[in-house]
């Protein structure tokens, strides 16, 4: 690692190694200085920094990842750090006194519904970074409610229901395409699902 002294010039330091090919440098315990994350070779490692070149020993987490990105994902105004997996998963470091490995998450564009197709029950999960409001319904191919599947508020994790194929009422539905609709402060997923005969 390489300190510039704002004139163009550089000298290195005692930084403990950071393993990765994939670097960001951002304030990642809130303390004001600059800090480094690296990733790559199924690590991701952390070294904080003093502001005066030097650094605290490097915090070393098992993450198979790429390039890591900074960022505000919990919005408590600390900066966080997430790698991509690979996997469809990522590894979220969050930020503040001490960065912690909050372990992966699946930030899936659709939730995940199975079996589907389906003649049963369906189970329906949605994987979610921080805890929110959350409600969620089935939709008919003309966008019409079907059922309303069970909201309010959600703890981080993974959020599951089970839908059992029946209208409000309680009448079956039809066999054919059907929408599920999950809305959370933040966004909006939607997954396609099939009911068969």
């Amino acid at each position: 690692m390489l300190l510039g002294d704002g004139a163009g010039n550089y000298a290195t330091t005692t930084a403990p190694s950071v393993v990765g090919s994939w670097f960001a440098v951002g304030d990642l315990n809130g303390d004001g200085h600059a800090d480094a994350l690296g990733s790559g070779n199924g690590f991701a490692s952390a070294v904080l920094g003093d502001g005066s070149g030097s650094f605290e020993p490097e915090h070393l987490y098992s993450c198979p990842g790429g390039r890591p990105l900074l960022g505000d994902v919990y919005g408590d105004g600390n900066l966080d750090a997430v790698v991509a997996s690979g996997v469809g998963a990522f590894f979220v470091f969050r930020g503040g006194d001490s960065p912690v490995d909050v372990g992966p998450f699946t930030l899936d564009a659709q939730p995940r519904i199975f079996p589907n197709p389906a003649r049963g029950p369906v189970t329906i999960e949605l994987r979610m970074v921080h805890a929110g409001e959350i409600s969620g319904r089935i939709l008919d191919v003309a966008g019409r409610v079907v059922a309303i599947l069970p909201g309010g508020p959600a703890a981080a994790g993974t959020r599951r229901w089970l839908w059992d194929g029946r209208r409000e009422t309680g009448d079956g539905v039809a066999a054919g395409v059907y929408w599920v609709e999950l809305r959370m402060p933040d966004r909006t997923v939607t997954g396609r699902m099939v009911r068969a005969r």
